[in-house]
């Protein structure tokens, strides 16, 4: 049964490039303004995620969905990582992801997901 305050899921088409550029283009200034349009569509580094943004505001009910399709997928582990200060630490913390341990990078969090003691989202 369809709820209206349910959050939805369907594929991307060409017609979310703008809104998928404009939200990358926010998650890398989400403190400060940092890089421009012409720098993420410029540096193949960052322009990939021009295609891989989740829609706004459900995003931890997205990454719980990740979390659990991955977990049936008998993954693992997932990994990311955040800046300090980036908000989307807590989150990412309250779903089960801790500091990465000998991890080469700093802010690199690991989801061990054969550990189901994590925290779900509520």
């Amino acid at each position: 049964m369809f709820r209206r305050d349910s959050p939805m899921m369907r594929a991307l088409s060409p017609m979310d490039s703008p809104i998928l550029r404009e939200a990358t283009l926010l998650n890398l200034n989400w403190g400060e303004g940092r890089f421009s349009m012409a720098d993420v569509l410029g540096e193949p580094g960052l322009a990939h995620y021009t295609g891989l943004v989740p829609e706004r505001g459900d995003f931890g009910y997205l990454l719980s969905h990740a979390i659990d399709v991955s977990r049936a997928g008998s993954l693992g582990a997932i990994t990311l990582s955040v800046e300090d200060g980036n908000p989307a630490g807590r989150l990412y913390q309250r779903l089960g992801f801790i500091a990465a341990p000998e991890a080469p990078l700093e802010g690199a969090l690991i989801l061990r997901l054969d550990d189901h003691t994590a925290t779900p989202l509520a």
